[in-house]
């Protein structure tokens, strides 16, 4: 089943799909007027449609079937991940952890990040790309690439941990006692001791993944894993 991303809300009798979804559905799929296609607005809401018409740029869908609501995760997980030296593992942490059900993404820039750059139209069409694979209906929001020293100041409604070598208490812990969970991951290296001070002023929890030195992407999947097993 192809799976695309419109632009519908829960009383829509239409959707739209446009730019890229438009010429996925009509130039690779060479879809015509008539077929029948799945959709999702990628805010929970799935429905069956009729392409009425299709051209590159934009196709127009009736929709056929009853919108329905996907469920939603039992928990609500935001990491925020400094960038890896590698693009291509930023994208593989994104499209795994879209996969597993991630609510939301930030690219963390560290005092010992070795890159501050990054595609951020790259990242999205990564998670839009990983949602409809894995037939889901919900697209987490990516936001932009934020210092360290401004994500701490920024005020979160859920536990804050960051991950370091030098916590005390697992991870698993803190995942199975709370449903609302931040997560920050440092770059290679780790976190320098001032971010460390830094962070648990602002009221994080210094928590630690194991014995095992895991890279940054393997650290995020890691949590979006135990938070997906333990949370209930």
């Amino acid at each position: 089943m192809n799976l695309f991303l419109a632009d519908f809300s829960d009383h829509s009798q239409q959707a739209v799909l446009q730019h890229q979804e438009a010429y996925h559905c009509v130039r690779v799929l060479r879809m015509k007027p008539g077929d029948k296609l799945h959709i999702t607005n990628g805010k929970g809401y799935c429905a069956e449609g009729i392409l009425r018409t299709a051209t590159q740029s934009e196709c127009l869908i009736d929709i056929s079937g009853k919108i329905e609501q996907a469920s939603l995760n039992p928990y609500y997980l935001h990491i925020a991940i400094a960038l890896p030296k590698s693009a291509d593992r930023m994208e593989w942490f994104v499209e795994k952890s879209v996969e597993l059900g991630i609510d939301e993404i930030t690219p963390l820039i560290c005092s010992r990040s070795e890159r501050k750059k990054y595609n951020h139209d790259r990242l999205v069409k990564t998670a839009v790309s990983a949602m409809k694979q894995s037939l889901r209906a919900y697209l987490p929001v990516i936001h932009p690439a934020t210092s360290f020293n401004e994500f701490v100041k920024i005020s979160h409604s859920m536990l804050k941990t960051i991950c370091t070598q030098s916590g005390e208490t697992g991870f698993e812990k803190f995942a199975a006692e709370n449903s609302n969970v931040l997560a920050m991951i440092g770059p290679e290296g780790d976190f320098t001791i001032e971010e460390l001070s830094q962070a648990i002023g602002s009221g994080f929890q210094p928590v630690h993944l194991g014995q095992a030195r895991l890279r940054t992407e393997t650290a995020g999947l890691y949590i979006c894993s135990s938070m997906k097993s333990l949370v209930h």
